[in-house]
């Protein structure tokens, strides 16, 4: 799972997703440091076509549970699917349905075919941004105002650079919660995330797995 990303200056944004948020000192972002992330507008009904489907709001990466200590967003910006329900820094953002996109021009992965962590830039094939799905909660000091944790959402055994990829989201397949509680996709088709994701030539994806060696090697 990626512990550092590149978020999108306000202009790209704004022509993107629509949204207008505040410029920020770091694009560059690792677990602590703070970055945009969109969510539905509270109190309102996510269906209603004359309210935007998404607000932007600022928030630290690695999510950050009411009971927990500022250092721990070092180690909680990663929530796998199956067990984002059940692990204590994930479940109540989870049975709250606080789910978020993440927006991203491109992540970082190491690339450890060659034996060695190489770090390799990941963004998409055609340039736009990258949505990746999270989750938020507010953190209990109040001096803080808004500010959300963030982690980002990760599917195990998907291919894998590193463990898992995370789960990138198609423009405009963005998630909204109805008045009953279900999480659904708002507009847009889901995508796999391999489809649309590439990396520099000279170190290129993880497509293809790792050659085992044949016995005459051994």
């Amino acid at each position: 799972m990626c512990s550092r990303y590149e978020a999108p200056t306000p202009e790209r944004l704004q022509e993107e997703f629509g949204v207008e948020f505040d410029a920020q000192e770091k694009l560059e972002l690792w677990p602590g440091y703070a970055g945009p992330f969109l969510r539905k507008p509270r109190n309102v009904d996510p269906y209603d076509d004359a309210v935007l489907p998404f607000e932007a709001e600022v928030g630290v990466f690695g999510l950050l549970p009411f009971w927990a200590d500022k250092k721990l967003a070092r180690s909680t910006y990663n929530a796998r699917s199956e067990t984002a329900s059940v692990k204590r820094s994930f479940r109540e953002a989870w049975k709250k349905a606080q789910h978020c996109i993440i927006p991203a021009v491109a992540i970082y992965e190491p690339d450890w075919r060659t034996g060695k962590a190489i770090p390799t830039r990941i963004s998409r094939a055609d340039g736009r941004l990258l949505g990746i799905a999270g989750l938020w909660e507010v953190e209990r000091q109040p001096f803080l105002g808004l500010m959300s944790g963030l982690t980002n959402y990760t599917m195990a055994d998907e291919l894998r650079v590193k463990q898992a990829l995370d789960i990138a989201v198609a423009t405009g397949d963005l998630l909204a919660v109805d008045k009953n509680g279900k999480t659904r996709r708002r507009k847009g088709t889901s995508i796999k995330s391999t489809d649309i994701l590439i990396a520099p030539p000279q170190r290129p994806i993880f497509f293809v797995p790792p050659l085992k060696k044949s016995s005459s090697e051994n």
